[in-house]
């Protein structure tokens, strides 16, 4: 027998239905402005927030991920989050809906229905979080609710991406316009179509060049390294002439 389905995708494969507050590993939405800010929300509601600007620099707003909603029966003293964690205490018909505007969570405990949704506005530095609190059941319920988030505030920008590029080997291109192939034809022909330099990482571009259009790349590049009017390069194949 398989195991049954933690995910559903509903309104035509625009919003994803998580039915499940424990899957494999966190499942999250990115919700973004247009003014660089962007939040993770995960399954269980909590993640990270940051901005992030067009040079991929990044600010941490919160801390470890942590951003939280609490309840509380304040009769029972029984508290609770409504995507289950980081209290882990048991809930209901619990849900969440990930969508390209927001996301929903929703899960009922002791007759109280609750809902929690967040979104980040178009053109705003900042998300919203709207909490909905239903009580079903039959007498009257008195309830706190808490709000949890452990500010970082770096005040500074690091590059995003920081910890792959370390990991990763770095490699420079050459400057063709100071490559001694350039002083012979055949040299620059065997380099750039012919792809004698192809274990080193320079590929073959063979199919896009013939030779005699290979040659007035050498020109051209030439008199860019002479600081002389560049010659009209034609096009590759299949491409307009050049301008």
């Amino acid at each position: 027998m398989s195991a049954p389905a933690i995910h559903r995708f509903e309104d035509q494969g625009r919003t994803c239905v998580i039915t499940s507050p424990r899957p494999p590993r966190h499942w999250y939405n990115y919700l973004w402005s247009e003014q660089g800010y962007c939040t993770q929300v995960s399954q269980m509601g909590h993640g990270r927030s940051y901005s992030l600007n067009a040079k991929s620099e990044l600010c941490m707003i919160n801390n470890q991920d942590a951003k939280y909603v609490y309840l509380r029966d304040d009769d029972t003293r029984v508290a609770w989050n409504i995507g289950e964690g980081p209290l882990n205490e048991p809930v209901e018909n619990y849900s969440c809906a990930h969508t390209q505007s927001h996301s929903l969570i929703a899960s009922d405990k002791d007759g109280i229905s609750a809902s929690w949704l967040t979104f980040v506005p178009h053109d705003a530095f900042h998300e919203v979080w709207i909490v909905r609190l239903k009580n079903t059941s039959a007498h009257p319920r008195r309830l706190s609710v808490f709000s949890a988030v452990t500010f970082e505030l770096e005040g500074f920008k690091y590059p995003r991406y920081y910890e792959m590029y370390r990991s990763c080997e770095t490699a420079f291109l050459p400057d063709l316009k100071r490559s001694q192939m350039l002083l012979s034809p055949d040299s620059f022909s065997q380099v750039v179509v012919g792809g004698a330099l192809a274990p080193r990482g320079m590929p073959s571009f063979k199919q896009y060049l013939t030779a005699a259009e290979a040659e007035d790349l050498r020109a051209y590049i030439i008199a860019e390294a002479k600081g002389q009017p560049m010659p009209a390069v034609p096009a590759a194949k299949g491409g307009a002439p050049a301008t």
